[in-house]
């Protein structure tokens, strides 16, 4: 797996166990997650795992191959009582 796309921080959307089976299988994999989420997947993945963390309408390039561009969408966010707080 190259790349993994958080879109939110929901716990369906955002799994402890397997962001740290994705992270430990390959430490090249590279993460894209919005704004907000960096904190949470630095404490989660490897530390040679590229985090790429994403405000709405900003791009970066995966493997120098690919552009991932971040896009808003009419939805929420929420984990632990931090309703809205990261992007979605």
């Amino acid at each position: 797996i190259d790349i993994v796309l958080l879109s939110h921080n929901h716990y369906d959307h955002l799994c402890y166990d397997t962001v740290r089976y994705l992270a430990a299988a390959d430490v090249n994999t590279e993460f894209v997650v919005p704004l907000g989420l960096q904190t949470w997947m630095e404490r989660w993945v490897t530390s040679t795992n590229p985090i790429h963390e994403l405000d709405w309408h900003e791009s970066t390039s995966i493997h120098g191959i690919m552009d991932v561009t971040s896009v808003p969408m009419k939805h929420w966010s929420n984990r632990g009582g931090d309703r809205d707080k990261t992007l979605w």
